[in-house]
């Protein structure tokens, strides 16, 4: 089925929100019943794009381990975009996510919702989940798969990604300082031909690859990253952020620092810097991300 892309000033106006998230699957296991919370607030500075401006994301996310096999997810955001025009979009987004942990793998399965003023992708749902081998503190490997679904999206767009991933752990003999690094690609395939309105077809097939990289020292974490490829309709951030607007985005790279206050308390500050171009528009976009975080444990 071929759809046409609608025209809207609003189009390509999802974001990339840099938050950390603890979930139990990609590097190590929770070993007792907790529960953690994260708020956030993030910046957004648009450069060189004649739609948007300016805005910020703001939630929260949490995690609830019960025992050392169940893992809870749920988060929520809130997205303002200004536009150049003076008008500006409002977007909430929901997700949910269950992550069971067997001897040496784990399981994750989740939902996200989007309810959004942009008429096009309002409604949209993603469902994702992930499955492969865990040694908890060691190594991990597993496939993230998604699957979004737009049906106002002129009759109905869907989205396949494929994530294949392994990450490693690399720590002292004294157990306080440790890097876990991780290689992943990611694979987007367009189920549906999207038409621009300058009768050119988006790309249907596309192809990224991202490294990440944690360092643990004592109450610091750093965290860097680096992407480059293509992507359109991508799902990151093991299923909690989906860019549901029509944007083909080339790179992108950032970093954090994280600093524990106490053990049941840490600040996180970071920057992050995107690159894309809006379907339609032949210039290209920077959005630089600012981001500060609260998290705590109960």
């Amino acid at each position: 089925m071929k759809h046409h892309l609608p025209r809207l000033r609003s189009i390509a106006t999802s974001v990339m929100v840099a938050v950390s998230l603890g979930a139990a699957t990609e590097g190590s296991a929770q070993d007792q019943t907790r529960l953690d919370g994260l708020l956030y607030v993030t910046l957004l500075d648009y450069s060189g794009s004649m739609v948007k401006q300016d805005g910020y994301v703001a939630g929260f996310y949490s995690y609830f381990g019960y025992g050392p096999r169940h893992g809870f997810e749920a988060g929520a955001t809130r997205t303002h975009i200004d536009y150049v025009d003076g008008t500006s979009l409002n977007q909430n987004d929901v997700s949910v996510a269950y992550t069971h942990l067997f001897p040496k793998a784990s399981l994750r399965l989740g939902a996200h919702i989007i309810d959004t003023q942009d008429p096009p992708t309002d409604g949209g749902v993603v469902l994702f989940g992930s499955v492969g081998p865990l040694i908890p503190y060691v190594w991990n490997a597993n496939v993230q798969v998604a699957y979004s679904r737009y049906p106002n999206f002129d009759g109905g767009l869907g989205v396949l990604q494929l994530s294949p991933g392994v990450g490693l752990n690399f720590g002292d003999a004294t157990g306080t300082r440790f890097l876990y690094a991780q290689v992943r690609g990611h694979y987007v395939r367009l189920l549906d031909e999207v038409v621009a309105e300058d009768g050119a077809a988006l790309e249907r097939n596309l192809a990224s690859m991202q490294t990440t990289v944690d360092y643990f020292h004592g109450p610091v974490t750093l965290s860097g990253f680096v992407w480059s490829g293509e992507q359109s309709f991508a799902v990151r951030q093991a299923g909690f952020t989906a860019f549901n607007l029509s944007e083909k985005h080339t790179g992108g790279y950032g970093g954090s620092l994280k600093v524990a206050l106490g053990s049941k308390a840490s600040l996180s500050v970071g920057l992050y810097n995107e690159r894309f171009r809006d379907i339609g528009f032949v210039e290209d976009v920077s959005l630089s991300v600012y981001n500060f975080s609260f998290g705590f444990t109960l």
